[in-house]
């Protein structure tokens, strides 16, 4: 019989037992007139996602596929994504939804579908994301304030952040890396920019997902808060990345990532010698969040 599946929605979760539930339901909730696909990845969680995802899986056997790891795989070097989901996609489509985040319009997965199913010169799919600091609320933000479907431009796509991972929706083949692309650490930057070397990249105004700042478990969290020598080691490994990216695709974005690496750069001085100046992170990021 023929597989009919449309989308593929995938979930890689490490120790998200406050949210991984309320990620799997709004996936759930999801009103489509095609099918779609659930992966769920467990990185040998041990605070009890593991107990959450497989009484959904059992509940939803014929919508949810789960694997569950018994050593964790981002250890070990391993891309979750890269490695892992992506050969199990059925989709034409991969649209992303850690387990710490969650959609928030049931409408989302249709809205993205019919707006790629008629532009076929789209790449990647995005759309606006609340952004909610744990323990904060006086930080809850948007991550853009684009009122009309909005095309990225190179310095939104390379050097701000003006969209999030659970928003994205593209087509399968785009969000498969090169082998010498797939294990650096900023997997959703990757799949950003390497989907933005294929084609064009669009926002749609709409806010349809929640982003969870904060989760000490979150990747972007141990990053920023592991002190600046282990931010500036993480963002040389980006800077590693788009120097591969430049030549894999023929020098076609070198002023952008000239640029990136200068903002770098400066930004490496400052820590090295903050007497001199000014120059934080929310600088080198071109104040991304776009506030």
């Amino acid at each position: 019989m023929r597989d009919l599946t449309q989308v593929t929605v995938m979930v890689p979760v490490y120790q998200h037992y406050e949210y991984v539930e309320q990620c799997l339901c709004s996936i759930l909730a999801q009103k489509t007139v095609f099918q779609y696909q659930i992966l769920v990845h467990d990185d040998a969680s041990t605070d009890g996602s593991t107990e959450i995802i497989r009484r959904y899986s059992m509940r939803y056997p014929d919508r949810i596929t789960v694997i569950y790891e018994m050593q964790n795989q981002y250890s070990q070097g391993r891309s979750i994504v890269q490695d892992i989901l992506l050969p199990l996609a059925k989709g034409k489509y991969i649209a992303f939804c850690e387990g710490d985040d969650r959609w928030c319009d049931e409408n989302k997965l249709q809205r993205q579908y019919d707006y790629m199913e008629s532009h076929p010169e789209c790449t990647l799919c995005t759309h606006n994301t609340y952004w909610r600091e744990t323990g904060h609320p006086e930080k809850n933000r948007m991550f853009n304030k684009w009122s009309q479907i909005h095309r990225l431009t190179q310095e939104e796509i390379f050097l701000q952040w003006p969209v999030h991972a659970s928003s994205y929706f593209l087509r399968k083949e785009a969000a498969e890396l090169p082998v010498l692309m797939k294990h650096y650490w900023m997997g959703d930057y990757t799949v950003l920019t390497w989907a933005a070397s294929q084609s064009e990249i669009v926002s749609l105004p709409e806010a349809m997902s929640v982003y969870h700042a904060g989760n000490p478990n979150g990747v972007t969290w141990k990053n920023t808060r592991s002190g600046p020598e282990t931010e500036l080691q993480k963002e040389r490994q980006r800077i590693e990345y788009l120097q591969l990216f430049d030549r894999c695709t023929g020098g076609r974005y070198h002023r952008i990532i000239l640029k990136r690496q200068r903002m770098y750069a400066r930004w490496e001085r400052s820590l090295r010698a903050p007497f001199f100046g000014i120059f934080t992170k929310e600088h080198f990021l071109c104040y991304n969040t776009l506030v």
